[in-house]
Protein backbone atom coordinates (compact mmCIF):
# COMPACT_ATOMS: atom_id res chain seq x y z
CA UNK A 1 0.00 0.00 0.00
CA UNK A 2 3.07 2.47 0.70
CA UNK A 3 4.75 1.66 -2.74
CA UNK A 4 1.08 2.15 -4.86
CA UNK A 5 0.72 6.30 -2.01
CA UNK A 6 4.07 6.53 -3.24
CA UNK A 7 3.46 6.43 -7.15
CA UNK A 8 -0.08 8.33 -6.74
CA UNK A 9 1.86 11.61 -4.90
CA UNK A 10 4.57 11.01 -7.91
CA UNK A 11 1.66 11.21 -10.71
CA UNK A 12 -0.36 14.22 -8.31
CA UNK A 13 3.49 16.33 -8.12
CA UNK A 14 4.05 15.79 -12.03
CA UNK A 15 0.70 17.01 -13.09
CA UNK A 16 -0.01 19.17 -10.24
CA UNK A 17 -0.23 22.15 -12.86
CA UNK A 18 -2.98 20.54 -15.24
CA UNK A 19 -6.91 22.29 -14.87
CA UNK A 20 -8.62 19.14 -13.82
CA UNK A 21 -6.41 17.97 -11.15
CA UNK A 22 -6.80 21.77 -9.84
CA UNK A 23 -10.50 21.72 -9.86
CA UNK A 24 -10.46 18.52 -7.95
CA UNK A 25 -7.80 20.16 -5.27
CA UNK A 26 -10.35 22.95 -5.18
CA UNK A 27 -13.74 20.70 -4.73
CA UNK A 28 -15.12 22.08 -8.06
CA UNK A 29 -16.77 19.35 -10.01
CA UNK A 30 -14.75 18.26 -12.56
CA UNK A 31 -16.40 18.63 -16.55
CA UNK A 32 -16.89 15.88 -18.71
CA UNK A 33 -13.60 16.93 -20.57
CA UNK A 34 -11.75 16.77 -17.49
CA UNK A 35 -12.91 13.31 -16.56
CA UNK A 36 -11.67 12.36 -20.16
CA UNK A 37 -8.72 14.03 -19.70
CA UNK A 38 -7.92 12.80 -16.15
CA UNK A 39 -8.26 9.48 -17.78
CA UNK A 40 -6.21 9.80 -20.58
CA UNK A 41 -3.39 10.77 -18.45
CA UNK A 42 -3.65 7.51 -16.26
CA UNK A 43 -3.65 5.39 -18.95
CA UNK A 44 -0.48 7.05 -20.01
CA UNK A 45 0.97 6.85 -16.98
CA UNK A 46 0.36 3.04 -16.92
CA UNK A 47 -2.80 2.77 -15.09
CA UNK A 48 -6.14 1.38 -15.85
CA UNK A 49 -9.47 2.35 -14.50
CA UNK A 50 -11.87 -0.03 -13.47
Amino acid sequence: MAKFKDKARQFLRAHESHVALQRLRRNQPPTPTDLIELERMLLEAGHRLR
